[in-house]
């Protein structure tokens, strides 16, 4: 075992005839992986015989801790507060498909935004997405499959197991890789039914299994009734005041968002991260005064969001929700087959809530 670089060489060596074999390696004055400072070391593991090396893997790593702790989210004892966006894999011309240069091209919007986090939203990311935001200092909360789960009783050991094995599948992929500072078990579950609790509880347990140093959470849609956050880590919400409550009218919509969250962390006592709290803005309507769907009403919205969101201590952290827009299958509720929560148009093209918002962040 090799650990190499930023000034260190530690070297280990273990004589085994076993399958598996544990090791130690013991760095002093470690150099701490964080975004302002992604530092990274490389691991190098060795399998030799008496006549040489026959098998080799190098694996960059950082060091770093994350824990809740009173309330607050600390990444290397440091207050951390979080500020980012929902990734969705959708481009033009690709589609769905990976493209390394518009990945490239998504994490340095989200550095013009004044971004330090994304949000594998209902998915975990690509492997090589991970390996960008190790380089750059990107934060992830890292999403497993199992997206609008159901609680019902018929079926549910089966859905139980399918939901098992996806998120001990994606903690064992994704463990390694230090810009993961979160696990979400799943998004927006239908958590009203008391069995979520129970379900969302064993899912964590069996994924401590493989990985115990990170926080686990589900992004919540059903807020104070999510029965989940009794045994999860932190607090992660998807709401949208002034529009799906309070449509059309930001000032009331705030209003209640203010209280619903001080409702929510009286009766968990957790750190909270709204994970989505975005309106739809359709790329080009104007109206002043703003109606919803125009660019206005949007910036609006999340300027008003992001300022409550600011005046709560026990906020730890705010994503806006996508971080552009993107295809949905057809409805009556999806104008031309697709979802304009964004801040940029499907084309990456800023709309007036980008502006808004950088200016929050950036301040």
């Amino acid at each position: 075992f090799v650990l190499h670089g930023l000034g260190t060489e530690i070297e280990r060596e273990i004589e085994t005839s076993s399958a598996t074999v544990e090791a130690t390696l013991m760095v002093p004055h470690p150099a701490l992986w964080s975004p302002q400072n992604p530092n990274l070391y490389e691991l190098r593991v060795e399998l030799a015989t008496a006549l040489g090396v026959f098998d080799r893997y190098s694996l960059p790593v950082g060091i770093r801790t994350i824990k809740v702790e009173g309330g607050a989210l600390p990444l290397n004892g440091e207050k951390l507060t979080v500020r980012g966006f929902g990734l969705h894999n959708d481009m033009p011309m690709v589609g769905r498909g990976h493209a390394r240069a518009d990945a490239i091209k998504d994490l340095a919007l989200m550095r013009w935004m004044g971004a330090n986090c994304l949000r594998a939203k209902g998915y975990p990311p690509a492997e090589e997405v991970l390996d960008l935001c190790d380089r750059i200092g990107m934060l992830v909360i890292d999403e497993t499959p199992a997206a609008g789960l159901i609680y019902a009783g018929t079926g549910l050991e089966k859905r139980y197991h399918m939901a098992r094995q996806v998120s001990k599948e994606t903690v064992a992929r994704d463990k390694n890789h230090p810009s993961v500072i979160m696990w979400s078990l799943a998004g927006e579950p239908h958590s009203r039914r008391a069995a979520s609790q129970l379900f969302l509880d064993r899912m964590r347990k069996d994924s401590q299994e493989i990985d115990k140093s990170r926080p686990f959470t589900v992004a919540s849609m059903v807020g104070l009734d999510e029965n989940a956050f009794k045994v999860l880590d932190v607090i992660c919400l998807d709401l949208y005041p002034g529009w799906e409550s309070h449509p059309g009218q930001i000032r009331e919509g705030m209003a209640e968002f203010s209280a619903a969250l001080d409702n929510i962390h009286e009766k968990f006592a957790k750190p909270v991260i709204l994970t989505e709290f975005a309106c739809e803005a359709i790329p080009g309507p104007h109206a002043l005064p703003t109606e919803m769907w125009s660019e206005e009403y949007q910036a609006e919205v999340v300027a008003a969001a992001s300022q409550v969101l600011r005046s709560k201590d026990y906020v730890v952290g705010q994503m806006s929700g996508p971080l552009a827009d993107y295809k949905v299958p057809q409805s009556t509720a999806a104008p031309m087959g697709m979802c304009y929560r964004g801040m940029f148009t499907r084309d990456r093209r800023p709309k007036l809530a980008a502006h808004s918002l950088r200016t929050l962040w950036r301040r």
